[in-house]
């Protein structure tokens, strides 16, 4: 075989060099990515605050991430944005309910993959729905005019809710009749989709309490309420009245108790300030 030009043995040499050199980039790249990889692996095995997300700012995840964080991770994280909130049991500005028993919050957990809307696809669910509806609307049979509405408030009840005694009372987008799925529904909430999380709290609730069990305890919140009203009354500045009373007193129907500082005082702060005030202790 004649030998090849040496021009075109260059070439080759070069050709072969070259495609060595990219092989082993590959390589070198591929040995990279799985260290990379290992090392994401060790980090998402080891405890959060050994993680390298630990020191990344809590808020800077102004976008999806490009890769998931274990699930124990992001809850550390949610779990630490949390903790900055005043504690809800000394949250005296809400109605929120703050106490739940353990069988009463796994309720609540399974009510948020049932979506109360899709009455085809969640009837008995629905039927469970409209069993609460009816026991509250009983409570109101005979006392009340027949053009009363009621409501009844977290604090009281466990969840918030509002019935009307006639159809013609609701407005127009609020009940809707829509058809979703080969079937129509009645659809009277502000968001069509609606977890059953409240109905199904609110029917453990009633079954759980009792008539007896709720007039025991919101005779205990309004004992409370009277409590504090005492005290904020008894409260003086200058021999005068630190507070004015605002509330309905004892005899309201609600655990409410309401006060502002007594504008006579012409105190140098105001009932904002005492608010901030106490929410340094987190009330």
């Amino acid at each position: 075989m004649a030998p090849l030009p040496a021009k075109r043995a260059r070439l080759d040499r070069d050709d072969v060099a070259g495609k060595a050199k990219d092989t082993s980039d590959v390589k070198d790249a591929l040995i990279a990515a799985l260290r990379c990889e290992v090392e994401s692996l060790k980090d998402n095995e080891c405890a959060y605050y050994a993680s390298s997300g630990c020191i990344v700012h809590q808020l800077l995840h102004h976008q999806i991430p490009e890769r998931g964080l274990p699930a124990r991770h992001v809850k550390e994280r949610i779990l630490q944005q949390h903790e900055l909130d005043n504690k809800p049991r000394l949250n005296t500005s809400s109605y929120v309910y703050v106490v739940e028993e353990p069988q009463e919050a796994e309720i609540a957990l399974l009510g948020l993959a049932t979506n109360l809307a899709d009455a085809s696809v969640y009837p008995a669910s629905v039927r469970l729905h409209d069993t609460v509806a009816n026991m509250l609307a009983h409570l109101w049979h005979c006392p009340a005019p027949g053009d009363e509405n009621f409501s009844g408030s977290e604090s009281t009840c466990g969840t918030g809710w509002l019935v009307f005694r006639r159809r013609k009372d609701l407005a127009e987008h609020i009940a809707v009749s829509v058809s979703y799925l080969g079937g129509k529904s009645d659809s009277m909430t502000l968001n069509f989709s609606l977890p059953a999380t409240t109905t199904y709290v609110q029917f453990y609730k009633l079954l759980r309490l009792g008539l007896e069990g709720y007039t025991k305890k919101v005779n205990h919140q309004m004992a409370v309420a009277k409590y504090l009203r005492v005290h904020l009354k008894a409260a003086k500045f200058r021999n005068s009245s630190l507070f004015s009373i605002v509330d309905g007193g004892d005899e309201a129907l609600l655990p409410v108790v309401g006060a502002r500082l007594n504008p006579e005082l012409n105190l140098c702060h105001n009932d904002i300030a005492l608010q901030h005030a106490l929410s340094e202790y987190h009330w």
